[in-house]
This record gives structure tokens, sequence and C-alpha cells, in this order.
């Protein structure tokens, strides 16, 4: 098992795959999640104007040996960069959420669709001030604003983490 090093790497940012799109996914090449002293699935921290939590993910066989890290629009709008910026990746330690206070952006969501987007955002890696987006039935889905989590820092939504959702901004 590797030591929580200190390692960052420089990595330019590619588009993400269409199945990756709101699933806090950093795909890059495995010697690259190496490097890093992670390993599949531990949470990297992407900084560039602001800073995001993913989840490492090794990059398909095309995406590899480019030092690039694939992110989707919302992650990419979380840490601030476009298509071909440089970010620093580095690995961090992330708790599980006790809880996440949540703002929707768009719409409401009503009590049927919140049991629901606890599921879809189960194993989600979030940190305060993060955007986040919940595929909901057909095309229809929902962004939020993570208002707050507990505890501070990094964290993983999972099964036992309770969701509040406030207000619409601007309501």
């Amino acid at each position: 098992m590797a030591n929580e090093s200190e390692s960052t790497l420089h990595l330019k940012v590619s588009e993400a795959l269409g199945k990756d799109v709101g699933r806090a996914l950093a795909r890059m090449d495995p010697a690259d999640i190496q490097a890093l002293g992670a390993e599949i699935g531990d949470i990297v921290e992407i900084v560039g104007k602001s800073s995001t939590v993913c989840k490492a993910m090794p990059a398909y066989k095309e995406a590899r040996a480019a030092s690039r890290v694939q992110l989707d629009g919302v992650s990419r709008a979380n840490a601030g960069v476009s298509l071909d910026d440089a970010v620093s990746v580095r690995k961090v330690t992330a708790q599980p959420a006790q809880r996440v206070d949540l703002s929707p952006q768009t719409i409401v969501p009503t009590n049927q669709d919140l049991e629901y987007i606890g599921s879809l955002l189960d194993g989600l890696p979030v940190i305060r001030g993060d955007l986040i987006r919940a595929a909901l039935f057909g095309s229809r889905s929902i962004d939020f604003y993570v208002r707050d989590t507990v505890p501070k820092g990094p964290v993983v939504i999972v099964p036992a983490t309770v969701l509040t959702v406030g207000r619409a901004r601007g309501e």
C-alpha cells in the first residue's frame, strides 16, 4: 500500500464520455493514477481556478498516455476550467458524508424525486460549493449546489447520508 504521498500531477483537461456526465469521474491513464499513489475509485482533488473532487478511474485505451484527465462539464465547472486547460490532480482522503445540504438550482424536486435522487447520488464525491447533477426520469435532470457538508472537506455520499434540500436559489 502506497503511503499518502503529496504527489501532484499536472494534466490537461479532455472531454468526458457521455455516460460519465454527472458522475464526478476523473478518467486518466492508470500509470497516472499509480503515480498519485492512488488506486481506482480513490478520491482525487482537481484544482483549476477553484477545486472539486472526483473519483479516479482508468481512461479507455485510446485516451491514455497523453497526460490528460477526462472531466465532464459539471466537474469542469466546479474546478473552474475549460477543455485543454491544465489542472493539478492529487489524491485526497474523503470521509463518508453524514449530512449534505443541497440547494436546487432549477426546479424543486418532489418527495418521490428526492428518494430517487438519494439513490442516484450514492457514491458521489462532493465538497462544499460543488454543483451536482441528478438525472431524473426521461431527460429531466436537477442541478444542486452543495451548501454544506458534515464533516467538512471532501466527502462521499453514502446510503446513510442525510440529504437536506433547501429552497431553490433566488427564492
